[in-house]
């Protein structure tokens, strides 16, 4: 009985330390088009398709038996929905196939309704976390291909509160916290972690909240991103009188800046003898590249982008590795322009493949840590090697305990029935010894001679 006690106890206090070891939600993400495919001389087209526009998918399973749905990372969106439109890969789903399928009511036409099915999520280690009866927002019937939008913007229309993935999770008791984090794993891969153990009451953190955009006279809307008071382009400072937003949308590859900026970014080319036009894509916005046999072209290799944060106290600076991408045919620079005038930056893959923060969609905050100002971020794959081997060691270091307490209980066990069987035989022993010794005392007396 006390074998069995000391085990049970020893097994739930293994699980409860796994629990703590893996309590965080980390979804990888792909690139849609992968960067290591690209070419050594990078065509305008691949420039356009694969370093403006930054597609991220993993995949979805919905039902049971589950069926592969494409999930897209939607970083400028605020639901998790299922729908036919904007999906650069989808697929049908069968919901007559599956057996937990329902409405949430009994309209048939449930376009923008809820649907109730089981899901999966598939983790970093390929674990498969099962959700069953989840709510899913639909915005078609269901009829054609479809693909999961994972949004991860703040929402300031009150009909799509409780929509959003963290929501849903922290909601259905799923996840405990609504802190999360974006980290660029490498060029193709990003890892979106959930249910981050963050106490907003310590040091490491400096918690801001999102920026006010505009959307009506009446109407902001709070969007994730930083406000800026001044910005310098190596010596020379912007001076503003007024702030200067910056928007972050991952699902951009480079920077969107605003139409000031490209003004004097002409002007700093044209003072250090470097004459390129930029080349104007459809109505849509303006590329920046420069030919290595340009005159002066390797005075960008000098260049420096800094913005000054004031409630932060941080710089924020960029430098020829974060801003130009070379290619054997010349310099694809990554800060694009709108076709039309912008007032707002727009800060993509490059800013989050430097500097790191969480974000907390409940209470609309964000935190910056002072581990983002070393410039040598150790890559999050190396992290999470170390993680994962030392959740091994840890594992099995308990495993071995867990066996050696077995061997101890069954040790003793062993030895008590050992000790009693020695014991019985030794009784045995002299008991025979006795009656021997009596027996033979018994012949040398005079009476047995008789």
């Amino acid at each position: 009985m006390a074998k069995e006690n000391i085990s049970f106890i020893y097994f739930f206090l293994l699980l409860y330390l796994l629990d703590l070891i893996q309590s965080s939600l980390i979804i990888k993400f792909k690139r849609y088009l992968p960067i290591k495919s690209e070419s050594k001389s990078i065509t305008l087209e691949e420039f356009i398709n694969k370093r403006i526009n930054n597609i991220y998918t993993t995949n979805i399973y919905l039902g049971n038996p589950p069926q592969t749905i494409p999930g897209f990372l939607k970083s400028y969106e605020h639901k998790f929905y299922l729908s036919n439109e904007y999906c650069p890969n989808q697929k049908y789903f069968y919901k007559e196939k599956s057996r937990t399928f329902s409405l949430q009511n009994s309209d048939v036409n449930y376009i923008g309704k809820f649907i109730h099915d089981t899901l999966y999520l598939d983790t970093i280690n390929s674990n498969i976390i099962k959700y069953d009866n989840f709510f899913i927002n639909v915005d078609n019937d269901l009829k054609s291909p479809q693909c999961f939008h994972i949004g991860t913007q703040l929402s300031f229309k009150e009909i799509e509160k409780g929509t959003n993935l963290i929501d849903i999770l922290y909601k259905r008791n799923f996840i405990k916290s609504y802190f999360y984090e974006y980290r660029i794993s490498n060029d193709d891969e990003l890892i979106l972690t959930l249910d981050l153990n963050i106490d907003i009451n310590n040091n490491e953190y400096k918690f801001i909240k999102p920026i006010n955009r505009i959307v009506s006279y009446y109407n902001n809307n709070q969007k994730w991103g930083l406000s800026f008071y001044k910005y310098k382009l190596n010596n020379y400072t912007f001076n503003l009188n007024r702030e200067v937003q910056a928007e972050f949308n991952i699902n951009y590859g480079c920077f969107f800046g605003i139409s000031e900026f490209k003004e004097y970014f002409e002007k700093y080319l044209e003072d250090n003898d470097i004459f390129v036009e930029p080349k104007y894509i459809e109505r849509e916005f303006y590329i920046f590249f420069f030919e290595k046999n340009l005159k002066s072209v390797e005075k960008l290799k000098n260049i420096e982008l800094t913005f000054y944060h004031r409630e932060l106290n941080f710089n924020f600076t960029f430098t020829y590795e974060d801003l130009f991408i070379e290619s054997d045919n010349g310099y694809y620079f990554l800060v694009i322009f709108d076709y039309k005038s912008s007032d707002a930056w727009k800060f993509g893959y490059p800013f989050f493949k430097k500097y790191n923060f969480v974000f907390n969609h409940d209470a609309k905050i964000m935190g910056f840590t002072n581990s983002n100002i070393d410039k040598n971020i150790i890559s999050y794959d190396k992290n999470m090697t170390k993680k994962k081997n030392s959740k091994i060691v840890f594992i099995i270091i308990l495993g071995v305990l867990f066996i050696a307490v077995l061997i101890l209980l069954f040790g003793i066990l062993i030895g008590k029935k050992i000790f009693s069987v020695r014991k019985i035989k030794v009784n045995e022993l002299l008991e025979l010894y006795d009656y021997k010794s009596k027996d033979s005392e018994k012949q040398n007396t005079p009476e047995y001679n008789k």
